[in-house]
């Protein structure tokens, strides 16, 4: 009787690429919010706004400047 190894269930992959994504949704709104703003946005209101957009529960300032930060890097 051959073994055959066990199939990954999708919940134990899901994480990373779902973060991973997420990552990418954020970004995207995150520049979507700044091309479209009037005046400069604090983090608190870019935070408020993302988490709108996106039905996020929780969202810190360190991801923020963690977003900001890749998009500073890309130009």
């Amino acid at each position: 009787m051959t073994s055959h190894p066990r199939p990954t269930a999708p919940a134990e992959i899901m994480p990373r690429h779902f973060s991973r994504h997420e990552q990418f949704l954020r970004i995207f709104a995150l520049l979507d919010i700044l091309s479209t703003a009037h005046a400069p946005l604090d983090d608190q209101s870019l935070i408020a706004e993302l988490k709108e957009r996106l039905g996020l529960s929780r969202l810190s300032p360190r991801t923020l400047h963690r977003d900001c930060e890749f998009l500073l890097t890309c130009g």
